[in-house]
């Protein structure tokens, strides 16, 4: 069939100039034929509610394998958060989750034989669990990958329509990944939400650590903290130098907000340290974790002390510099020593930079999101030159039991 229209429009073709040679250039010759070839022209590519004839066929592979696979897609991108790892991924808070506190008020009396309960004698905490979208706007334009080494994957030709990414399922996956691992190592501990940014005011003249919410050349809002003191009307857009783009920690209060906010308002327990050292690193980690109720101590069977990978280090080293000579030491310590292996050390990724321990059962903290909601969902776009794709989800952070987690009196 598809041959068959190409002879009759080239015959059509042919008539038309024949008519043209023969009787003269008619405009009802010309509209004849144009319409005849018209008829038979090929027709444009359609994808979707795109009608455009410039569409690589690629491209519509590629959304059909991110459309295919996304419930893998984004399960492999909240896994990318090494944090899912170290404390209790909840995978379906639509909004918000009220955490499990039991809350146990009566104890044994002396047996009388009148049964009277105590109505407040069981309750439950109230602290919720509350996730906050975010989203991530990505373009991916195949021909840059013309000059890198990735380029002999790709066809012949540079032209238009050559939108072929080369390894797309690693293309894809890899900035997915690349994006958790913000959320991971920037809102996951150090996150503030949107409520910690106050609209720009030109008229403000802004210090060093003053947060704003403003809107920028694009038409969205943008979240900046200062870090030159400025004069007024020295907004993001006319003296960028003097501000630092903080999108990221918009996204939601991280745990580590939410554990210094519980510490100074005396709802946690807090632990003295002072800065961790190599030289009293081990004595410094043994006091937050002996900061743990005793019966917590004795009967929870997964307690984690967190801290960043040089906190951790100094703990170690320092260990191993002291004790160390009386035991047997492998390389590697797992376990915080002289707490009979109770206390299992993490270096926490998300915590990178602070100089805070926290000592918790792992099960005390959560991270939420809702993996079947449509609010997390992977679309893309095809335009003329690149590839629009956008990510959208839900995230948050929480701690359940405050009588169940130590902080010492560091950030």
């Amino acid at each position: 069939m598809k041959h068959f229209k190409i002879i009759l429009s080239l015959f059509m073709l042919l008539a038309f100039l024949s008519m043209v040679a023969s009787s003269g250039f008619t405009a009802v010759a010309l509209l004849v034929s144009l319409i005849g070839l018209a008829m038979f022209m090929p027709s444009p590519k359609i994808d979707g509610n795109i009608n455009r004839s410039d569409i690589s066929p690629d491209i519509a592979a590629i959304q059909k394998y991110v459309a295919s696979i996304k419930p893998s897609l984004l399960r492999k991108y909240f896994n990318g958060l090494a944090i899912i790892n170290d404390i209790t991924f909840q995978p379906n808070v639509a909004n918000k989750l009220v955490l499990p506190k039991l809350i146990v008020t009566g104890k044994p009396r002396p047996y009388t034989g009148n049964h009277k309960p105590n109505a407040a004698d069981i309750g439950y905490g109230d602290r919720e669990l509350i996730v906050d979208d975010f989203q991530r706007d990505i373009a991916i334009d195949p021909r840059k990958y013309r000059n890198t080494y990735l380029s002999k994957f790709r066809p012949a030709g540079s032209g238009a329509n050559s939108n072929v990414i080369p390894f797309a399922e690693y293309t894809v996956e890899t900035i997915l990944l690349q994006n958790a691992s913000m959320l991971n190592n920037h809102t996951a501990w150090k996150g503030l939400g949107r409520s910690a940014f106050s609209n720009y005011n030109p008229a403000t003249a802004y210090v060093v650590g003053n947060r704003i919410k403003f809107t920028g050349a694009d038409e969205e809002p943008h979240y900046y903290i200062c870090k030159t003191n400025t004069n007024a009307g020295e907004s993001p857009t006319t003296h960028p130098a003097k501000w630092d783009n903080k999108d990221e920690l918009a996204v939601a209060e991280g745990l580590g907000t939410k554990l210094k906010a519980g510490r100074t308002a005396g709802s946690i327990l807090s632990a003295s340290t002072g800065v961790i050292t190599k030289a009293d690193g081990h004595e410094q980690a043994l006091t937050v974790y002996r900061t743990l109720p005793e019966e917590l101590r004795n009967q929870a069977p997964d307690v984690r002390l967190y801290g960043s990978s040089d906190t951790i280090d100094l703990i170690t080293d320092g260990f191993k510099d002291t004790i160390g000579k009386y035991t047997s030491p492998d390389g590697k310590i797992t376990y915080l020593p002289k707490t009979d292996n109770k206390c299992q050390l993490v270096k926490a990724s998300w915590m990178n930079g602070s100089g805070a321990l926290v000592a918790s059962p792992q099960s005390n903290l959560y991270i939420g999101t809702d993996l079947l909601s449509d609010l997390n969902t992977i679309n893309t776009v095809p335009q003329v030159y690149h590839l629009d794709m956008g990510l959208t989800g839900v995230i948050g952070f929480q701690y359940a039991d405050d009588e169940a987690v130590v902080m010492n009196d560091q950030n």
